[in-house]
């Protein structure tokens, strides 16, 4: 076999590279619905998780005995104290029973607030603890309404 005949033997790759192109591209098609569900169910699940971490924590917080200095604690919210001249949340009230309300970010439909209870800094000079009041919609998931900080 001479030189032109073994280059020629292999002008069919370049038929073959492109067919495997339009193959992939094709593939790539057919699975792109498939990735938009995995990626609904992943972002479902992540919802469902949150939720299920505040209710969980709404049931076990009443028997922590050192309730947000080790692990999130939760509760309901009684009410917001805002700084007058910033207009930021100062401190949050904590209720066993609800007591606020606040609709849902996405369907805009009321539910108690609830809010996170937690130690984030620790220190023998000064500790700091972080508030979050939030709304959970059992279909939209956390809807977060205020943050506030103490420093003790």
């Amino acid at each position: 076999m001479n030189r032109k005949g073994y280059l020629e033997s292999f002008r069919r790759i370049d038929t073959e590279v492109e067919n495997i192109q339009t193959e992939i591209t094709k593939r790539r098609e057919e699975i792109k619905p498939l990735e938009n569900k995995i990626n609904s169910l992943e972002e479902d699940l992540e919802t469902k998780r949150k939720i299920l971490e505040v209710i969980v924590g709404l049931e076990k917080t009443s028997n922590m005995e050192k309730p947000g200095e080790y692990h999130k604690s939760f509760y309901f919210v009684q009410k917001i104290k805002t700084n007058l001249l910033s207009g930021k949340p100062e401190y949050i009230f904590e209720s066993d029973e609800p007591s606020m309300y606040a609709p849902c970010s996405e369907c805009g439909q009321q539910y108690p607030l609830v809010m996170s209870h937690e130690q984030t800094f620790d220190s023998p000079d000064e500790d700091i603890w972080e508030q979050r009041a939030f709304v959970i919609c059992p279909d939209d998931g956390v809807s977060q309404i205020a943050i506030a900080h103490q420093r003790y």
